[in-house]
């Protein structure tokens, strides 16, 4: 009887401690969530380094043009529709329909009044482009037409970066610019004609069919991009180097422009090899992996039949190969014994003091030199995703790709689909953690437009007072400090110290701004840290996987980000991913590659990680349970503890009474 008293007593104390734990817990998460957003807001953008200078301004809004009707013209800024009814556009610029009359019409012919904002009809000498009417004479129109009679243009400039449209009148765009693939023009019995994208010079197409856009025919594409022609229907268009594949491959030609070759094209300024089907570059040498008859050895060139010593005919395979026992040399051109592998009977790592028995690995490096986790290697300093204690190379925290110590809180890089939020303003060579990339909708961003290294950062803010700091909106008050010129939620103008990019403004001294930009001034970046020269104080961005990139090619790296290595077209391929003659090691997260292998040869592995995901993939957990759901379950067990507790209480005390 005295147990069972005891027993009530004591549960009643349980039940209520666990209700005052519950009702604690709430309170205390609700303060440290009103902390951590306001900290966070702190440390990422402390009142300290904002500059307030206003000597940085982009180039204005037109304040006569109605809002998102301007566009460039070579370097001219351009309007397609004015503001202030009774101007028109002129030559890109509003002007009163009274100084328009000998130029502009409406629709129908009569002269402009003051309810109009565009015009419908051009005369004389000038031509129709959306919305306006301009002149030979003068720029921006002599960009675009060098000849022009009866309000339509009648011949385009020599540089052909228009065409002009089959059956066009005055009241309509009579030239199209070759890049135009979004809207072209639409004739008033319904044909349509449109441009190709990332074509800089093109042929006008033959007359269409209403309601069925014709596509100009593209003879030179942008720098970065390649000339892909097909035969069947014909038809062009500019795309990546990696799309010249199968049965074409990618021909750089600063002059003529890259272009999509077929891989018999054997012509000296094609560079294919005869009677190629399909081939593959490898080191930017061209080599056959289909022929109409066999592949030579050195898969350079196609043969009627295979002979030589110990040079067997694979029928099934259509190519030459060596017999069992032998293997190709290193021209490419002969068999040659294949010799038995032999151990090494030497450390070959070079730097270590100490190798394994198998002298496959380091124990113990040289004075001044650090063992890699993987031990196959000595280097002066560890390795990305590492760091160094002890004379020794530490993997870091799975969250991160690069780090300062141990733990999730000093990641001084991300994997792609990650961004670094900084744990200490003052201290930022210790870095942060890795949270999620910016997504539509979350922190008040409403678009994502920018990607830096695989990672997507705000380029526009959902509320229009905002904009992107750093990747991030930002309140109104802050947006004063660092950005001069703002319109519906980004910017166009950042203030010194700060430099423009995609709608919003960045630090070099931190990412992801470093990574962009190297020296800025006046609001605007002046060197770029991606080996692209700005244009216009901007810098254009490289593959997403580059961490620099060739200046003709921005698809094309000249180095990559951690957990990539450089492979023989220069892309970047993760650590455990095989590309060519190059293999890689499963589960590799930092590694080099080898130099000009000839066979299969695997990367140097620094770094090897079995997290729950790919670490140099996006991901939205890294080995761990978010703090949202270890909150959860947290609340949860105390929620079941209790309730065991009151039943407990229920059905023993409560019956008994």
């Amino acid at each position: 009887m005295i147990a069972n008293r005891l027993f009530c007593y004591i549960a009643k104390k349980y039940i209520l401690v666990i209700m005052l734990l519950v009702i604690y817990y709430f309170l205390l998460s609700t303060i440290a969530m009103q902390y951590n957003d306001n900290h966070h807001f702190e440390s990422t953008y402390p009142k300290s380094r904002f500059s307030g200078s206003t000597e940085a301004r982009a180039q204005a809004a037109d304040p006569t043009c109605q809002d998102g009707m301007e566009e460039m013209i070579a370097q001219t800024k351009i309007c397609k529709q004015c503001k202030t009814a009774g101007n028109v556009p002129v030559n890109g610029v509003c002007k009163p329909s009274s100084e328009a009359a000998n130029k502009c019409l409406k629709n129908t012919g009569s002269a402009v009044d003051d309810q109009d904002t565009t015009c419908g009809q051009c005369t004389g000498e000038t031509f129709m482009y959306k919305g306006g009417c301009y002149s030979t004479a003068d720029a921006p129109g002599n960009v675009m037409c060098k000849t022009a009679a009866n309000g339509k243009c009648t011949e385009t400039v020599a540089t052909k970066e228009y065409f002009i449209v089959p059956g066009a009148d005055n009241a309509h765009q009579s030239v199209v610019a070759c890049g135009d693939a979004a809207t072209g023009v639409t004739l008033s019995d319904n044909k349509q004609y449109v441009g190709i994208e990332f074509c800089t010079v093109c042929d006008a197409p033959a007359e269409g069919q209403p309601s069925v856009p014709k596509p100009a025919t593209c003879t030179k594409c942008a720098s970065n991009k390649y000339l892909k022609t097909e035969t069947d229907p014909a038809s062009t268009s500019c795309v990546d180097p990696a799309e010249c594949k199968a049965t074409t491959f990618p021909k750089a030609d600063d002059n003529a422009g890259n272009r999509c070759v077929l891989c018999g094209s054997a012509s000296e300024n094609d560079g294919g090899i005869a009677n190629c089907v399909e081939c593959t570059l490898s080191s930017q040498t061209l080599l056959c992996t289909k022929c109409t008859s066999y592949i030579a050895l050195d898969q350079k060139s196609c043969v009627d039949s295979c002979s030589g010593d110990n040079v067997q005919q694979d029928d099934a395979a259509k190519k030459c190969k060596c017999a069992d026992g032998f293997a190709v040399n290193a021209d490419g051109n002969a068999c040659i014994e294949n010799p038995t592998p032999q151990p090494p009977t030497e450390c070959t790592i070079v730097g270590c003091k100490t190798c394994s028995t198998d002298k496959k690995t380091c124990e113990e490096c040289e004075s001044g030199k650090h063992l890699t986790p993987t031990k196959e290697a000595c280097l002066a300093a560890c390795p990305a995703g590492s760091y160094s204690s002890g004379g020794a190379c530490v993997p870091c925290d799975p969250s991160c790709a690069e780090c300062s110590a141990a733990g999730a809180e000093r990641c001084t890089a991300c994997p792609a689909g990650r961004m670094l939020r900084y744990a200490d303003e003052a201290k930022l060579g210790e870095g942060g953690r890795c949270v999620a990339e910016c997504a539509v909708g979350a922190d008040g961003c409403a678009e994502c437009g920018l990607a830096i290294g695989g990672t997507k950062y705000c380029s526009k803010c959902s509320e229009a007072s905002q904009v992107p700091l750093n990747g991030v909106c930002a309140s109104n008050a802050a947006r004063a400090q660092f950005c001069t010129t703002a319109s519906g939620g980004a910017c166009s103008a950042c203030a010194a110290g700060y430099f423009i990019q995609e709608g919003g403004c960045y630090k070099t001294d931190r990412l992801p701004g470093k990574s962009v930009c190297t020296t800025e001034s006046g609001g605007k970046c002046q060197a770029c840290a991606n080996g692209q020269q700005a244009v216009n104080n901007v810098c254009p961005l490289c593959d997403p996987t580059c961490k620099t990139c060739e200046a003709a090619n921005t698809k094309q790296c000249k180095t990559c980000f951690s957990g990539y290595y450089l492979d023989a077209n220069k892309v970047c391929k993760k650590c455990s991913e095989t590309s060519g003659n190059i293999q890689g090691v499963e589960n590799c997260i930092s590694c080099l590659a080898p130099t000009s292998p000839n066979a299969l040869t695997p990367v140097t592995c620094y770094v090897t990680q079995t997290p729950t995901v790919d670490p140099t993939g996006p991901s939205v957990n890294k080995g761990g349970l978010s703090s949202g759901a270890i909150a959860g379950i947290s609340v949860a067990a105390v929620v079941v503890g209790g309730l065991v507790g009151f039943l407990c209480w229920w059905f023993v005390c409560r019956g008994k009474a």
